[in-house]
């Protein structure tokens, strides 16, 4: 089985900010513009929302400073679609994730940059203080099915207005979505947790970043680390990684987009997952 951290969302070079943590801990990954490559997506900012906080305000107030801010009315790429509230959804609905080359995965742990933000004079903007790398959802998956236009018609009812069916591109080179459904699988999960979702609070246990440090400098569990000289986690070399207490600093890769781990090889990470689950509230 591999453990898939995977970066997703708004950050300094995709929608220019991070995404918030609300000042009651709730957090909410923003989800990046269409970048007009082939795209038409019926989806806008402004479809969205967040409990009473309208998504199109909340990233117009929070990109306010950019030099490419976002309106409401632009179109979004809503992937992941790992969060069941953000908008009406069809009966059967279930949460996707679209990669190009997800046939070698199982196990998604989702993360992107947050940082806290305030409410002043009617508008949302981030505290000053640091932004950090945050695990916010995860999806198991189940099945695939293939994205792009030309797969639209033969997708279920539920997941026809997915972003990625409206791309030209598709199929095993343009994509293929991710589907969680049922439960999740992990050895020592204690409850019940769906196969895919998001983490509803921000939780210190959720911050990859490693407290007081940038945020590419991240603090794993031990069971991570290096074994034999040799790194199990894709795009690190064991030079990457330095030995702090019973876990390890890890400076990771720059630009990474999906760092795989191989959990066949190093079993006890599948329960430091699972003990992350235990003991964190979900949405």
């Amino acid at each position: 089985m591999k453990i898939v951290f995977s970066r997703k969302g708004f950050d300094s070079q995709y929608g220019g900010v991070p995404s918030p943590i609300f000042p009651d801990g709730k957090m909410l990954s923003l989800p990046l513009p269409v970048d007009g490559v082939g795209s038409k997506t019926p989806i806008c900012y402004a479809d969205l929302s967040f409990g009473r906080v309208n998504v199109g305000k909340l990233v117009n107030d929070l990109t306010q400073r950019k030099e490419n801010v976002i309106h409401p009315n632009d179109p979004v790429d809503l992937d992941p679609d790992l969060r069941r509230d953000l908008k009406a959804r069809k009966r059967g609905w279930t949460p996707m994730f679209c990669l190009s080359s997800p046939s070698h995965l199982r196990n998604q742990g989702v993360f992107g940059t947050f940082q806290r933000v305030q409410h002043v004079e009617g508008r949302y903007c981030f505290k000053p203080e640091p932004a950090a790398h945050v695990i916010f959802g995860w999806i198991q998956i189940k099945f695939l099915i293939p994205a792009g236009k030309k797969f639209r018609r033969d997708a279920p009812g539920w997941a026809k207005d997915h972003p990625h069916f409206f791309n030209e591109w598709g199929g095993t080179e343009g994509g293929q979505l991710l589907i969680a459904h049922g439960s999740l699988s992990l050895p020592g999960l204690k409850t019940y947790f769906p196969a895919g979702g998001v983490f509803d609070h921000f939780s210190p246990k959720l911050q990859l970043s490693a407290k007081g440090c940038n945020k590419s400098l991240w603090y794993l569990p031990g069971a991570f680390g290096p074994e034999g000289g040799r790194s199990l986690l894709s795009y690190h070399s064991s030079e990457k990684w330095t030995r702090a207490g019973k876990g390890y600093l890890l400076q990771t890769a720059a630009k990474g987009q999906d760092f795989v781990f191989n959990a066949d090889e190093r079993p006890e990470a599948l329960k430091e997952m699972a003990n992350l689950f235990n003991s964190t509230i979900t949405a």
